[in-house]
Order: structure tokens, then sequence, then C-alpha cells
């Protein structure tokens, strides 16, 4: 039997040994966060997370409790997904959360040093 996190068990061997998978993504926050705080996240690419009173419970996922501190705003970090959440637990997983609102993805920034550049040179100056 391998490890199912998100349960507890009444027959097992203490003292027993094995490792887990879980899935993982990486997100941010527009608000400070505390490792171990469950959370939810606020679109459908699954990029940014948030707390408030209601979230514990009906949460998506935990901030990394092994994080030292606090997470603030604006920084990447990792979030643990609720077992029963995950479809087929590979390293491209579906989660099975609906209703969250859609998304553009952003432009990509014009940089003008890049002008210089040209694709048949592999990224140097011709």
């Amino acid at each position: 039997m391998g490890v199912e996190l998100g349960k507890v068990w009444i027959k097992e061997t203490a003292g027993r040994k094995d490792a887990a998978h879980s899935a993982t993504v990486m997100v941010t926050s527009d608000t400070q966060l505390f490792p171990g705080t469950k959370v939810k996240f606020k679109d459908n690419a699954f990029t940014q997370v948030s707390y408030d009173h209601h979230t514990s419970q009906d949460y998506h996922a935990i901030v990394d409790p092994f994080i030292p501190g606090f997470v603030t705003t604006g920084v990447h970090f990792w979030v643990i997904i609720r077992p029963d959440l995950v479809d087929k637990l590979t390293h491209n997983f579906d989660l099975k959360i609906k209703g969250l609102k859609e998304i553009e993805p952003p432009e990509p920034a014009y940089d003008p040093t890049l002008d210089d550049y040209d694709d048949d040179c592999l990224g140097m100056v011709c």
C-alpha cells in the first residue's frame, strides 16, 4: 500500500517509511500568507491564490509548510494541492476545480534591445 495523504489510519505500522508524490503548483498571492495556510485559487490558470476566513472550509491547497517565516506579496512559492482535487497524478496533472475566472495570457513585453538580433544568427548580432 502506498502513501495516501489526506487520510487517517486506525491500523497501520507506526514507524513505516515511504515517499510520497504530491501535486504542487507555483503561485503568487496579493496577501501575506503563512506556511500551511489553506488557500483557494483565484484564476483558471492556477497562478494566484487567496485566503479569507471562509477558505478553511473549502480550500484548494496549502502554502508550502516548510517555508521559514511567511510569504510576502508578489513572490513565487509552492502550494500543495488537496489530494482529492487531482486527477491522474503525474508531472503534468489535471485539477478538478471548476468555476474560476478566465484570464488572458499577458502580451509579451517589447524589448527594443532585441531589434539588433537576427533569428538566422542564433541570437547573435550579424
